[in-house]
């Protein structure tokens, strides 16, 4: 078994194995209350974000990016079903998700160096995973009595995407916009780097030894 067919398979366990965290009421946290279910699709969320974005280079090959992207809905639904969440916001997390998911896509492309891509990780992971956990500290330890987290919401999609599974209602903008952004950026960047090799490719095509000879022949 390839490697990347061995990390589809721990991608689906540790989906898994989150779902039944809240199908069996495990608190994970002291303020998980008298039901903890009902943090089952706030968990999932945190689950397929983070893992997807640390791992997105291998995750999101080539033959397993499309099985890795569609596997995560009906785990989100069904924990949108443990908490009884209307299907309209599961639906709208599960888009931005999809969203999110296509725009390491594209920069797994853009970046085809595995060292680069390493980079990409680094700095992807500590938006999806630093900002909220940085904005919690600061929220933590401020003496400011507003609550609200000094990192825009544009470039934290992890609270994003939780204000909407947890609030009673989704702010779409707030969702989608750390998402769009990166599918934005990567497909400039995939644009940029296609644009480069097809130069290379006109460079070497015209410089190439027959080009060459068959240029001498004409003259």
């Amino acid at each position: 078994m390839s490697r990347r067919w061995a990390l589809l398979l721990g991608w689906l366990g540790i989906q898994i194995l989150t779902l039944g965290v809240g199908a069996m009421r495990l608190p994970l946290s002291a303020r998980a209350g008298s039901e903890p279910q009902n943090l089952a699709l706030p968990e999932m969320v945190v689950v397929q974000l983070a893992l997807a974005t640390l791992l997105f280079p291998v995750l999101l090959g080539e033959g397993v990016g499309f099985m890795t992207a569609a596997s995560a809905l009906p785990f989100l639904q069904l924990a949108g079903f443990l908490t009884a969440t209307p299907i309209a916001r599961v639906c709208t997390l599960g888009l931005a998700i999809m969203l999110w998911f296509a725009g390491l896509w594209a920069w797994r492309v853009a970046l085809a160096n595995e060292q680069i891509q390493l980079i990409g990780v680094a700095v992807l992971g500590t938006l999806a995973i630093g900002a909220p956990i940085g904005g919690y500290l600061v929220r933590e330890f401020s003496d400011s009595e507003s609550g609200s987290s000094p990192i825009p919401r544009i470039l934290d999609p992890l609270t994003s995407l939780l204000s909407g599974s947890t609030a009673s209602a989704i702010d779409s903008a707030t969702a989608f916009a750390p998402a769009g952004i990166l599918l934005l950026s990567g497909a400039i960047a995939l644009g940029l780097r296609r644009k480069s090799f097809s130069r290379q490719v006109i460079h070497k095509l015209f410089h190439s030894p027959v080009v060459r000879e068959s240029g001498k022949l004409t003259q």
